[in-house]
Order: structure tokens, then sequence, then C-alpha cells
């Protein structure tokens, strides 16, 4: 018995102290984010002034970036009920969270792909270092860490969860998909283990997962036959289609030039290929493949003119690593050579994501609390925000505006 209950401490005292360590790593990847909080591009030029000068419910109900976005306006309509020097803490929190839910699931919960502690602080780690400075901290795209939450649960779930982890995931499935697309692609894993599986959970979440994609492709569906300001889904050129997908799936985050990525990335796929053939016939490896093409596909048609970027790659990226860490760990030897090689990988993605997030946030920018200063003095003034890039663009929230992006 005592045996047992110290089994279970170190147990516990392992990812306490893997938690620990994920929140020390986010805070010291970017201190200046929790020490000055900021906005972020559309958060603050769209959903903040649209949370300003609209009422909740048509916010609600608009797609009003071509997609429905729960979480967002949630958020904004928050950031109104404290100072406006104290907005961008909301946003900046609130994204907190949000990653911290992804890195709860791998920490805390069992599950096969990351079931060893080496695993839980590789994928952990993994999680944080590559994240593109897109989605650092900010509820502009928090759409994309909603949907690999949600991808984890997919491929994760169990019937034998606890009352707490059915109820969180089925909220996270249904309340993610209305504020994600990238949340709707993991639809077809629902559906697929709802089939096979049969059992109560796996049907509960399914529908709920059947549900909020209709609700989502309706915005979606919606907003690209009325207003399609962002020109989704049209100019398809298939030439460069194969160019960008080979690029966003398996390369974009490395730190070469195009040129090179796209050989790298020829190879990544070749192998990628080789390993599906090897191993199709196993229910998750055939999870995780299917979730990657769906992922990696849709992502880079519903991308801005179809031409991705790095936070598009984020989720197919992310899928690729722990599928190649699910072979990798079949041998006896887990710190192998292929091992070694997805280690340089991860090393080389996350020197090219730090370099380029201290490029785009500076705390030589101008910090929100200075610009709302300048506002309260002249009525008129448009506030900037973060991404700075002088002298070309800036991004400002103009409170005057009378037409918001629809």
């Amino acid at each position: 018995m005592m045996a047992v209950i110290m089994s279970i401490n170190k147990i516990t005292n392992f990812k306490t102290v893997l938690f620990l360590y994920s929140l020390f790593l986010i805070f010291f990847r970017a201190p200046d984010f929790f020490l000055a909080p900021r906005f972020w591009a559309e958060e603050a030029t769209i959903f903040f002034v649209y949370a300003y000068q609209k009422p909740f419910l048509e916010m609600l109900v608009k797609p009003i970036v071509g997609y429905s976005t729960f979480f967002n306006t949630l958020i904004a309509n928050l950031c109104n009920l404290v100072p406006l020097e104290y907005a961008p803490n909301i946003t900046t929190y609130a994204c907190f969270f949000v990653q911290l839910i992804s890195i709860s699931i791998i920490i805390f919960k069992d599950f096969e792909l990351w079931n060893t502690k080496v695993k839980k602080f590789f994928l952990v780690s993994i999680l944080i270092l590559i994240t593109p400075y897109e989605i650092w901290l900010n509820t502009t795209n928090i759409h994309i860490h909603l949907g690999f939450i949600v991808f984890l649960i997919s491929i994760s779930f169990s019937e034998n969860d606890s009352k707490f982890t059915k109820y969180s995931f089925r909220s996270l499935i249904f309340f993610g998909t209305i504020s994600s697309p990238s949340a709707a692609f993991a639809g077809m894993v629902f559906f697929l283990r709802a089939i096979q599986e049969k059992t109560k959970e796996s049907i509960i979440q399914f529908f709920i997962m059947l549900i909020a994609c209709i609700l989502q492709g309706s915005a979606i569906f919606y907003s690209a036959l009325f207003n399609n300001k962002y020109s989704r889904f049209i100019n398809f050129d298939s030439s460069s289609f194969m160019e960008y997908y080979l690029r966003d799936g398996f390369g974009l985050l490395l730190p070469f030039s195009d040129e090179t990525v796209i050989y790298i990335s020829l190879f990544i796929f070749i192998y990628f290929v080789y390993l599906i053939i090897q191993n199709w016939n196993q229910k998750l490896v055939q999870y995780l493949i299917i979730s990657f093409f769906i992922t990696s596909i849709l992502s880079l048609l519903g991308s801005l003119k179809m031409q991705g970027s790095p936070r598009y790659s984020y989720i197919p990226s992310l899928i690729l690593i722990i599928f190649f860490l699910n072979q990798t760990s079949k041998y006896n030897k887990f710190f192998n050579f292929r091992f070694q090689i997805l280690l340089l990988y991860f090393i080389l993605i996350t020197i090219n994501t730090t370099k380029d997030l201290h490029k785009f946030y500076q705390m030589s920018f101008p910090s929100w609390k200075s610009e709302v200063k300048k506002y309260k003095v002249d009525p008129n003034y448009r506030l900037n925000v973060f991404p700075y890039h002088k002298p070309h663009l800036i991004w400002d929230v103009d409170f005057n505006k009378k037409e918001i992006v629809q």
C-alpha cells in the first residue's frame, strides 16, 4: 500500500514540477508580455473596437472575420469592463490560460502518445518554444490554439475519463469549434471513433462536434458567399498550392531560405509517406495521419489568399512531431538516431520562432499605456498597437471609426 502511495506521489510531483516548468518557460520566453501587456492587430482594431461600439449579441451572430469567433467576442467584451489602460491584460491572460489547456492535457492526462516523462517534457517544451510570434499570447489567432486543443481531445479522450474531464472536454469541443475553424478539422476523428468504438462518450462527443461544426460551417459559408473580404477560397492555383503546401505542412517554421525549405520539406514528405505505408494498420496512426492531412490542407485553403503563413503551419507541425515521436519511441533505445534528428528539427524551429518573436515584439515600440495617455489628451488620436512595422504598416485603434469590418 505504501509503495502505491509513494508511486502516486512521485507521478504527481513530476507533473506538478513539469507544469511549473511550463509557466516558467512561457514567462521567460518573452517576459515583456506579462510586464507590459499589449494588443495584437485585429484583437484591437476589429474585436475591441466592435465591442466598444456594438452590443454583444450583434457581435456573437456576425462572422466578423469570415468565421464564427465566440471566444474573441467574449474576451473583447470583457475588455470593456476594465479601465482602458488595462484592456490588453484581459486578452493577454486569456490566451495564456488557453495555451495552458493544451499543456495541461499532455501533462495531466496519461495517453500512449505521451506516456513517459521524457515524452511529456519533450512535447510540452515543443508546444511552447515553436509557437510562432503571430499566435503568442494574443486572442487574434487564439483559434489556432483552440484547434490544437480539440485535436488533442479527439485522439486522447476515453470512456474511462473522470466526470470532470468528460464535461471539460465536451465544453472545449463545442466552444472551441464555434470559435475556431481549425477545431472543426478534428471532426473526422470524432466521427471515426464514434462509429468504430460505439461507446457512450465517443457518440456524445461526436454529436457535440457535429452541432458545433454546423454552426461554424454556416458562418464560413455565409461569409464566403456574401462578404468574402479576406479573399478566401478564390483564385486557386494548383502549382502554387503544392509549393505552399509542402512549405507550410513540412517545413515553414525552419530557419532557411524558401528554396531550401522546399527541398527539406519534400524529403520529410517522402519519409512521412514511407512511415504511413508501414504503419497504416494502427488506428492511432490513422487518426494522426487523417488529422494531419485534413488540417494542413484546409488550413492552407482557408488562409488569406491561400498563401499560408507560420500560424497555419503550427498545428500540422505539432501533429507531425507527435507522429515522428511515436515512431521514434518504438525502439528500445529512446535516444536513437531518429530522436536526435527530431531534436535537431525542434531546435532549429525554436531558434527561428524565437528570433521572429523578438523581432515583432520590442519594448522600444509604443506601449499601450502611453498610447492611452495620448488618446485621453486628444480623443481623435488613433492608438498604435502591435505589430509595429515602422514606418511601413502601423496597426491602430480608431474609436471614432463608423464603419467596422463586417
